[in-house]
């Protein structure tokens, strides 16, 4: 690649082939620019460079004035395990995204993972662990899965965000006190047909079950207040009008009548479902 070149936003994006690259020193990168190079295995980096350092294959930005680090990617075609680096901030969008990792240590300087976190793990069809440093104050690891930590006003709240894809358990139950799950949580997870949640848990990302091809039921304690299910339809209440906000993917009938119940359909409510005929009843207002 030519010296004192800036690359756009995803300029090596969907480049499946591509199985190394060689970067200089004085280069300026976009954002996203390697997502789902899924052959990628080797990244260099010339020699002489303040911008970016390469750990353990790991491509990372320094800031110029602290010296901290973020993680901008980890080729995603290399297999076994992976600890990011200390002194590591924040973990970039995509920096794992379809990557072949088994599992992924995360230290205590982490403080940021993904925007919104979104996208980060997703596709990981390989990876079974997600292990955090004990002395991390904002994310733990709970058999392998990332939750995060927030505290305001001494009340703290505990997100769900990343399911990793590789663990082949069908059945999944939310533990407590996960109080919510993240955006794109259990996206691209195969193996799961069923997944439980409890009481405490109120709210459900977009696209928290995002392709996840083989899920058919979502299941909702009885007693939780905000989220309900019809026969693993997972609906939601708000401003007391109750939504469809979820037909799993991996339901195989090809009709379907909304319940009554339904006030209202959310957005990509029936997403890349197997369904034919979809009949919407008149309570349904929008």
């Amino acid at each position: 690649m030519p010296s004192s070149i800036t690359l756009g936003d995803y300029s090596f994006g969907y480049c499946t082939s591509l199985a190394s690259l060689s970067l200089p020193s004085d280069i300026t990168l976009g954002n996203n620019d390697f997502v789902s190079c899924d052959a990628l295995t080797d990244i260099a980096l010339g020699t002489g460079c303040t911008a970016y350092e390469l750990v353990d294959s790991g491509l990372y930005s320094i800031d110029e004035a602290s010296k901290e680090l973020t993680l901008l990617f980890y080729p995603s075609g290399k297999t076994g395990n992976y600890t990011v680096s200390d002194n590591t901030v924040s973990i970039s969008d995509y920096a794992f995204y379809h990557s072949s990792l088994t599992s992924i240590t995360i230290p205590s300087t982490v403080t940021s993972i993904g925007l919104s976190d979104y996208h980060v793990f997703d596709g990981a069809s390989k990876l079974t662990s997600i292990n955090v440093s004990a002395d991390n104050t904002l994310f733990k690891s709970t058999d392998g899965i990332l939750c995060s930590i927030n505290t305001v006003d001494d009340e703290t709240t505990t997100v769900l965000l990343a399911y990793p894809s590789g663990l082949t358990a069908t059945s999944f139950t939310v533990p407590d006190p996960v109080d919510s799950i993240g955006t794109s949580a259990f996206a691209e997870t195969k193996a799961l047909t069923e997944v439980n949640i409890p009481k405490a848990t109120s709210q459900v990302g977009q696209y928290s079950f995002y392709k996840c091809t083989n899920l058919i039921n979502i299941n909702v304690a009885d007693d939780n207040e905000t989220l309900f299910d019809i026969d693993g339809v997972l609906g939601n209440i708000f401003l007391d009008v109750p939504s469809l906000q979820l037909y799993p993917l991996g339901k195989t009938s090809d009709t379907y009548s909304v319940p009554t119940k339904f006030a209202s359909i959310s957005p990509y409510a029936f997403e890349d479902c197997k369904l034919n005929e979809i009949f919407i009843p008149s309570t349904v207002e929008y």
